[in-house]
């Protein structure tokens, strides 16, 4: 069974470990890629082992992909949790635009797993692989992003320097477990037992507008 994306009320701890895991196996696969992807080339930066470089490439997708599956997973309570440094009086305007840009590739990532239909069975290696390379964008936004909202929230271990951790996969596997397809956590509103949510994609493309909502509807109490 796949497991489903976790509620926007679960308990932060547990989501900004898995998110701080899922960065840094993320970093790893982009520095072991970093450490061979000249080698694949000639003194002018060309591509001369085109075979080498494609598959190295792919194992870089996939090595990130293993630890991006925790972000899909916790990804919305993760931005959840972390909403209030994106609200318009947020003192930090560096934070703000890690929060949103997290967001952004958030649900662009999700739509991109939710269009694949093979949930059932799982991924096979060659659909694997090009879901991996749709989404790498967005996996290196959350490595390069994430550790900033970690390190305001003091959790510990969130520098951007590339390191191992539980998530890391240096061995891709064939198949894995995707979220179920479904509505989309929405993480720029508020606890939704304080106000009515935002729809889910609006919340994440505007988080402002979603914050601004909560904001109001606190003054209105």
């Amino acid at each position: 069974m796949h497991e489903p994306p976790a509620p926007l009320q679960r308990d932060p701890a547990e989501c900004f470990d898995a998110v701080a895991a899922a960065a840094r196996g993320i970093q790893q696969a982009m520095a072991d890629w970093d450490a061979v992807n000249d080698s694949f080339s000639d003194e002018n930066g060309t591509v001369v082992d085109t075979d080498g470089w494609n598959t190295r490439i792919v194992k870089r997708d996939l090595a990130a992909w293993q630890n991006f599956t925790a972000v899909l997973r916790y990804g919305g309570a993760f931005l959840f949790h972390t909403r209030r440094f994106a609200r318009p009086d947020a003192k930090d305007a560096g934070l703000a635009h890690d929060w949103r840009e997290l967001a952004r590739s958030f649900l662009s990532a999700y739509e991109s797993v939710s269009d694949t239909t093979e949930f059932a069975e799982g991924l096979g290696r060659p659909r694997l692989e090009e879901l991996a390379a749709e989404v790498w964008h967005e996996m290196v936004i959350w490595a390069d992003h994430a550790p900033a909202l970690l390190a305001a929230c003091g959790h510990p271990g969130t520098a951007r320097a590339a390191s191992t951790g539980p998530l890391s996969a240096a061995k891709a596997s064939t198949t894995t477990k995707l979220p179920r397809p479904g509505r989309l956590p929405n993480p720029g509103s508020a606890a939704q037992t304080e106000t009515a949510p935002a729809p889910a994609a609006a919340a994440v493309a505007d988080p402002g507008r979603a914050a601004a909502r909560t904001q109001s509807s606190g003054r209105a109490r």
